[in-house]
């Protein structure tokens, strides 16, 4: 080492040499300052926790919080057992005859299929986005244009309109549930935060709110699989379903299989299988750290009889979303919808002026047009 990197020693005047020595006096009220403050942040927490008030800010998530987990609501299983699904070729459950799901390409479309990714509005949408196109890219050798010419997929939150699959232009559909579903109700209430105004706090009522829509948005959702082809991806971890839905996707909507063969063969090899793996592997560890550390899961466990209460409760009013037409997203009784849930509505309702989207039934305007009651 040259003299000149050499470190030199200090030889300014004495009272700007650096000293370890400190002021008794300053010490200790640095101290006690410091443990005002702290007391302080945790009184302020604990005063927004009692009045039903949900934090959002991630700075002041524990390493402990973030690595937590939420347990299952009671109602969890019965609610999954209403989404219901439209496999192509598959037996209908309980039943001999298989299913006859609709996979219609609407005339015009740039592709030969379109494959709508469907969720209430949040990041795991855009994540799986991700996610489905990198692995695709795989099967198809990295050619894009190929790609492209076979499937064009929508993401989009707004729900299908009633009636056939000529009315919402989709050959297909791929339904978004993140489980545990407390996760996955905190997850579109939040969504709100990162388009409207900044704030850092959600009450309870909206968190309820958002629920009853979320649910009643998985009600829709059911009745067009009772015609359309529609798989139901549940995210957990990296063990999804992920073989079942590239089939899913890879099958033709008609009896030539010519244009996905290559892919198809691919998924079989063990050097892909394992490539699509990793990028499961990364999808999840993405999703799962800043969702866990940006909803503070401590209060969001503390809520679990809430969302219980509510998503039990729209069980049992809807005959166990069995109901026709669901309940509208702007009806939750005798209490209006605050600022956020009025939000989330509107990104929920049937979108009629999409490409290839027409609305016939009449619920579906007034879903639209902002009034529960005109259906």
């Amino acid at each position: 080492m040259s003299s000149s990197l050499k470190r030199k020693n200090w030889d300014g005047p004495a009272s700007h040499r650096f000293s370890p020595r400190r002021n008794p006096i300053t010490l200790a009220f640095t101290v006690v300052l410091s443990l005002a403050l702290i007391s302080f942040l945790m009184y302020f927490i604990h005063l927004h926790l009692q009045m039903g008030m949900v934090t959002v800010h991630p700075s002041i998530v524990s390493k402990d919080e973030r690595r937590a987990t939420v347990k299952s609501l009671p109602s969890e299983i019965a609610f999954r057992l209403t989404l219901r699904d439209c496999i192509p070729n598959t037996k209908v459950p309980h039943g001999d005859t298989t299913n006859e799901c609709l996979q219609s390409t609407p005339t015009g479309s740039i592709a030969r299929q379109r494959i709508a990714i469907m969720s209430p509005e949040s990041r795991v949408r855009s994540l799986f986005y991700d996610w489905l196109h990198q692995v695709l890219l795989i099967l198809y050798n990295y050619d894009q244009l190929r790609m492209n010419q076979e499937f064009e997929f929508i993401s989009t939150s707004h729900v299908p309109p009633y009636g056939y699959g000529g009315n919402h232009g989709y050959t297909k559909i791929i339904r978004l549930v993140r489980l545990p579903l407390s996760v996955h109700f905190m997850d579109s209430t939040l969504w709100n935060n990162n388009t409207s105004p900044p704030s850092l706090f959600y009450t309870i009522e909206d968190l309820k709110q958002v629920t009853r829509q979320v649910i009643r948005w998985h009600c829709r959702l059911s009745h067009v699989a009772a015609h359309t082809a529609l798989f139901t991806m549940e995210i957990t971890d990296i063990t999804m379903p992920w073989n079942e839905l590239l089939y899913f996707i890879l099958s033709a909507p008609n009896e030539d299989e010519t244009h996905t063969l290559l892919p198809l063969a691919l998924l079989e090899t063990k050097t892909i299988r394992d490539h699509i793996l990793q990028k499961n592997q990364n999808f999840f560890q993405t999703l799962i750290m800043p969702i866990q550390g940006s909803h503070m899961i401590t209060p969001l466990q503390s809520n679990l009889d809430t969302l219980e209460e509510v998503l039990a409760d729209e069980l049992i009013n809807t005959n166990q979303l069995q109901i026709w037409p669901c309940i509208s997203f702007w009806d939750v009784g005798d209490t209006t919808l605050s600022q956020q849930s009025q939000f989330i509505a509107t990104q929920l309702v049937p979108h009629c002026s999409a490409p290839f989207t027409k609305c016939v039934v009449e619920k579906d305007s007034c879903e639209e047009g902002k009034n529960p009651k005109c259906a």
